[in-house]
């Protein structure tokens, strides 16, 4: 659900990725609604700790042409689990099924890798990092490789697009 809410915003109506298992048809996860809300330059950071959801939003925009994947293959979690009941009032949690992008490729054990590499060589601007009172305008203040190389190709990009 997370997956396809975000994707929505970014994506024509379409195909995010599908869930397919051995015993478990495929299941087609296309966005909702009217397709893209927001039309502007579009870059998704990934690094080794973007997993579920995230990759599958990643593997959307890459495949789709949206935008450009900054950083590094993600960690690659794309599992769809079942829970069944057992007896005695536990339940077992099992894997069913894998996620896979629009082209097709598994994300589970593979991840998503970025469209363009930047590794994470110096500090990650986090959200949570030093003064809590600080504004949103403080982010990306630090040395965050990725993040500057995902402003520097969506300015490349918009400058592109502006020229033509």
């Amino acid at each position: 659900e997370e997956a396809v809410d975000t994707a929505s915003l970014f994506l024509d109506k379409g195909l995010v990725g599908y869930v397919y298992g051995q015993r478990y048809p495929r299941r087609d996860i296309t966005t909702k609604g009217d397709g893209e809300v927001v039309r502007l330059p579009l870059a998704v950071l990934i690094n080794q700790s973007t997993a579920g959801p995230a990759e599958l939003v990643a593997a959307a925009v890459s495949e789709d042409k949206r935008g450009e994947v900054v950083g590094v293959r993600s960690f690659g979690v794309g599992v769809y689990q079942k829970l069944i009941p057992v007896g005695d009032g536990s339940a077992l949690l099992l894997s069913v099924a894998k996620y896979y992008g629009p082209d097709g490729k598994a994300i589970q054990d593979n991840g998503v890798a970025p469209t363009v590499v930047q590794a994470a060589e110096g500090e990650t601007a986090s959200l949570d990092d030093d003064n809590e009172q600080a504004g949103p305008e403080h982010f990306g203040d630090k040395d965050d490789l990725q993040l500057q190389k995902a402003i520097e190709t969506l300015k490349q990009k918009y400058s592109v697009a502006k020229a033509a």
